[in-house]
C-alpha cells in the first residue's frame, strides 16, 4: 500500500527517562501478538502490508468496512493467550491457514 500521509505510531527506541514521567499515567500490558491496522478499509501489517488470510479477512470484514465508512483508523494486535507468536504470525500470514484456537481482538479508536 503506498501512501506518504499515514504512518504506524511506534514505541522509541530508547530508554525512558521514568525521572521524567508526568503521573497519574495510562498503561496497559505487552501483548506479544501481530499489529492489525484497519485503514481505508484495508486490512494491514504494522509494515503497512496488506494482511492476506482469507479467513481472519471474513472474521474482521466488519472492522474493515467501519474503518472505511467513517474514515477511522482501527489500530490492535491479532493475539491469543494459547498461540505463540510465531503461530500467529502463520496463521495471519498465510492466505489459507484456519486454525480452530481462538483469536481475539484488542484494540483502539484512535
Amino acid at each position: 500500500m503506498k501512501n506518504e500521509r499515514f504512518l504506524p505510531m511506534l514505541a522509541p527506541n530508547q530508554q525512558v527517562d521514568l525521572n521524567n514521567i508526568k503521573y497519574p499515567v495510562l498503561a496497559s500490558y505487552k501483548l506479544d501478538g501481530l499489529r492489525c491496522i484497519f485503514y481505508k478499509g484495508e486490512m494491514l501489517s504494522r509494515s503497512l502490508k496488506p494482511i492476506v488470510n482469507k479467513q481472519l479477512r471474513e472474521k474482521m470484514k466488519p472492522l474493515a468496512d467501519y474503518s472505511r465508512e467513517n474514515n477511522l483508523i482501527l489500530d490492535g494486535e491479532i493475539y491469543s493467550h494459547e498461540l505463540t507468536f510465531q503461530l500467529i504470525t502463520r496463521y495471519v500470514m498465510t492466505k489459507d491457514f484456519e486454525d480452530k484456537k481462538s483469536i481475539k481482538k484488542h484494540g483502539k479508536i484512535l
